[in-house]
């Protein structure tokens, strides 16, 4: 006796590729959502508050397969964020604006420099990263991930697994 079995599993595969790619779209979201009620509150806090635009543009965004805190600023006071997190070397020359804000006999200069006016300021200004977010996150690591538990036993459930 020849048994012969012939399956196509082709649409079997395919349904599979569908239910992954939607439970991992519904994963990146809920871990967007976990970050934004566990984390994001912690690092507003722990944020430097010099200007307080820092702190109100932190959010957290889908990168990858995971989740990054960053911030919504660009241009000039997205640089300024990223100095304040990770530290650098500024070597741009800082130069007044206005003729008028430069010194003259009966008032100082315009700019402040290591306790001295200057008209410009010609060296590198060093800042130290205050590692803010990188604190935030590892502080907050067990309350993302509680946050996060109900979020994939949903994706689950909605993907047509039994989940107790």
């Amino acid at each position: 006796m020849d048994i012969r079995v012939r399956t196509d599993l082709a649409p079997a595969t395919e349904g599979f590729k569908a239910v992954r790619r939607d439970a991992n779209r519904a994963m990146r979201s809920g871990m967007v959502q976990a970050a934004n009620r566990a984390v994001l509150p912690y690092a507003k806090q722990i944020a430097p508050h010099k200007t307080g635009r820092l702190a109100a543009s932190l959010i957290a965004r889908r990168a990858g397969g995971g989740v990054i805190l960053t911030t919504s600023l660009g241009g000039k006071l997205g640089r300024m964020a990223g100095l304040m997190e990770y530290g650098g070397t500024v070597r741009k020359e800082i130069r007044p604006r206005r003729k008028r804000a430069r010194s003259s006999r009966s008032r100082p200069a315009a700019l402040a420099f290591g306790g001295r006016f200057a008209a410009n300021v010609k060296t590198p200004r060093r800042y130290r990263g205050r590692r803010f977010l990188t604190r935030a996150a590892e502080a907050r690591r067990d309350d993302f991930g509680q946050e996060l538990i109900p979020s994939i036993l949903a994706t689950f459930r909605d993907a047509g697994f039994e989940v107790k």
